[in-house]
């Protein structure tokens, strides 16, 4: 597949958050939890562990940031979630290294109209795939499924290996359509790669 092919397939990325100021965004880009722990006051227990809520944290008088809940990430199913050898540390490192997006609108009204999140306000920004692969390829990956969440005893196994560099998939390392996209790190430069936005009040989906 070309990247051509897989912007046409997918030609948007949605980002969804708490924080409802777009103007944040655009100024500071979209940051990992462990970019959000390291420049704000927030001590790194908040990554080290599940979080069961939303946390928010700040910076400055005028950055504030959001740690989002890990609810999906079940406690009682989270240990047998995990691929031999991997420990619930190393997994949290990996998740909150990376910012996540999804491929799909309908995925994403489906997390939208999960019990914990319908009754809050949400910020959804779509984002120009092609845009963010022509400027930070070598740090997008895609998932098979919801990395973030184990619901259920029989959850997918998961691992380092759950996240497979795009141009892996792109060369046809894995014959099945991606869940989600996933960029190592922060992307700051939100501007260059803006599509739209919305606010989702309580209620309205």
């Amino acid at each position: 597949m070309t990247q051509r092919e897989f912007c046409d397939l997918y030609p948007g990325l949605f980002h969804t958050s708490l924080t409802t100021d777009i103007g944040s965004f655009l100024q500071q880009g979209i940051l990992s939890s462990e970019d959000i722990q390291r420049e704000s006051s927030a001590p790194k227990e908040m990554i080290q562990f599940r979080r069961n809520d939303c946390i928010s944290v700040a910076a400055s008088e005028d950055r504030q940031f959001i740690l989002r809940d890990q609810k999906p990430l079940k406690e009682v199913f989270f240990d047998r979630a995990l691929q031999p050898g991997v420990t619930r540390e190393q997994w949290l490192q990996l998740l909150n290294r990376h910012t996540f997006f999804f491929l799909d609108p309908t995925e994403l009204r489906n997390l939208l109209n999960a019990r914990n999140y319908r009754k809050k306000a949400r910020l959804i920004i779509e984002l120009k795939t092609e845009s963010v692969i022509s400027q930070e390829l070598a740090r997008c990956k895609v998932t098979f499924f919801n990395v973030g969440a184990a619901l259920f005893p029989n959850a997918t196994k998961r691992g380092p290996n759950s996240f497979l560099p795009l141009q892996s998939y792109l060369d046809g390392a894995f014959n099945k359509p991606p869940r989600e996209f996933v960029i190592e790190g922060s992307l700051r430069n939100l501007l260059q790669h803006y599509q739209s936005h919305s606010i989702l009040q309580p209620g309205e989906l």
